[in-house]
């Protein structure tokens, strides 16, 4: 059995029996004058559905579902939508339909409909959805996205607008290998102490950090590294950056290299 056949005994499905008065049948099947016959044998010799089936009885239960739905139906074989679809102007001034609202339901697709007439007709609901990549603000991820956006566009309007007045700037430290070298070459500090396995508390990562200036063991030389924690101001003072100025030495006997200008 094929399967629609498969479907009428599905347990979903049970069959259960009905009872039609005859003059509902003959509503169903009615006489079609000038052919001396009725619907359901002109369907039956026409074969319009399914015609690749080869059983009768397969066809005449498909016939049979098909008026009973129809007599169910509150409109017609014959029932058409009513009214205009709404449109618009494409380029080139051909018209299509309004996707606005099919898509987001703003309201009634048909135009020239009179209510009056239109209160007992039967109402033809669409529900569509449209499956695609959109930017839009309902729900919360996209709102965060757009709010860290805006801050990170603010930031950068703001280094730009500094950078255009002061005239200071530095193409330093634009790496991660730059920033883990300038790491590796400052001093030990306690305020990162138990961190060498780990970082587990959350207070480490509020430590201010600055890069400072720090004098040479070996010369007279100045290299920079990363200092955490508070500074006093007198230190602070000693150890700023100084614009145009060569950092970074290495021990005597050695090629002056790796020196870049801040």
């Amino acid at each position: 059995m094929n399967g629609l056949g498969r479907v009428y005994q599905h347990p979903s499905l049970p069959q259960q029996s009905i009872n039609i008065s005859r003059s509902w049948a003959e509503y169903l099947d009615p006489s079609i004058q000038g052919l001396n016959t009725s619907l359901f044998n002109l369907l039956s010799k026409e074969r319009p559905f399914y015609a690749d089936v080869g059983t009768d009885l397969y066809m005449s239960t498909s016939i049979l579902v098909i008026l009973t739905v129809n007599g169910l139906a509150r409109t017609g074989l014959g029932g058409t939508l009513q009214g205009d679809v709404k449109s618009i102007e494409l380029n080139g001034g051909d018209g299509g339909l309004d996707g606005n609202y099919w898509l987001s339901g703003k309201g009634d697709v048909f135009d020239n409909v009179d209510p009056s007439q239109s209160r007992d007709w039967v109402t033809f609901r669409v529900y569509s959805n449209l499956q695609g990549y959109a930017y839009n603000t309902l729900t919360t991820p996209p709102r965060i996205a757009i709010a860290i956006l805006t801050a990170y566009c603010l930031l950068v309007v703001g280094h730009t607008l500094y950078t255009g007045i002061t005239g200071l700037s530095s193409n330093c430290w634009d790496t991660i290998a730059e920033v883990t070298a300038l790491a590796m070459n400052s001093s030990p500090t306690a305020a990162l102490r138990n961190t060498c396995a780990g970082i587990t508390e959350l207070h480490i990562f509020k430590l201010p950090v600055r890069i400072l200036v720090s004098k040479d063991e070996e010369g007279e030389g100045e290299h920079l590294e990363l200092v955490f924690g508070s500074v006093d101001d007198e230190k602070m003072s000693e150890r700023t950056i100084k614009v145009n100025r060569t950092y970074g030495t290495l021990p005597n006997g050695v090629a002056e290299e790796g020196k870049k200008d801040v």
